[in-house]
C-alpha cells in the first residue's frame, strides 16, 4: 500500500537552458522542470537585471545594472542588439535566446554550475529575487583521478 503512491511520483526533468522543447514535454506530462545553467549565479543575476532595466537613451557610454549586491557597470557596446539580427543568417540565435529566457522564467527552479562559497552574495540574491536555485558545484571537480585531470582542456 505504501509503495504504490511512491511509484506515481515523477522525478523532475533536468533541461539544458538551450533545449526549450524539453520544458514543453515535461509540462505535457505534468512533470516539474528544472533548468541547468552552465554559468554562474552572478551571470544569471546580471542577465535578469539587464532585462529589467531600460537602456539609457542619451549618449552615455556605460551604466550600472540595477538591484545587484555590487555596483556593476557595463558599456552599451557590450549589449547585443537582437533587432539587428532580424533577416540575417544568424537570426535563429535571436529566437533561441528568446525561448531560453522564457524557459528560465517558467521552470520550477534552476541548477547552477557553481558553488556557494565562490559567489555567496549572488547565490543568495538569485535565490531571493529570482527563483529556487541549487548549486551543483563545477562538474570538473568530479574527476579526482590524475589521468582525468591531466586531460582537461584537451592537453
Amino acid at each position: 500500500m505504501l509503495l504504490t503512491p511512491c511509484l506515481q511520483i515523477s522525478a523532475p526533468t533536468m533541461s539544458f537552458l538551450f533545449f526549450p522543447w524539453t520544458r514543453d514535454v515535461a509540462i505535457a506530462r505534468g512533470i516539474l522542470g528544472l533548468v541547468f545553467h552552465g554559468t554562474s549565479n552572478f551571470l544569471a543575476c546580471a542577465m535578469s537585471a539587464l532585462q529589467q532595466c531600460r537602456l539609457p537613451a542619451n549618449k552615455v557610454e556605460s551604466f550600472a545594472l540595477p538591484d545587484l549586491p555590487h555596483q556593476i557597470e557595463i558599456l552599451k557596446t557590450q549589449i547585443i542588439n537582437f533587432n539587428k539580427l532580424a533577416g540575417m543568417p544568424m537570426e535563429f540565435i535571436m529566437e533561441t535566446l528568446k525561448e531560453a529566457v522564457e524557459m528560465r522564467m517558467n521552470n520550477y527552479g534552476a541548477m547552477m554550475n557553481s558553488f556557494y562559497e565562490l559567489e555567496s552574495e549572488y547565490a543568495d540574491h538569485h535565490r531571493e529575487r529570482v527563483r529556487r536555485v541549487w548549486n551543483v558545484d563545477p562538474v570538473s571537480l568530479c574527476n579526482k583521478e590524475v589521468i582525468y585531470k591531466s586531460t582537461r582542456g584537451g592537453e
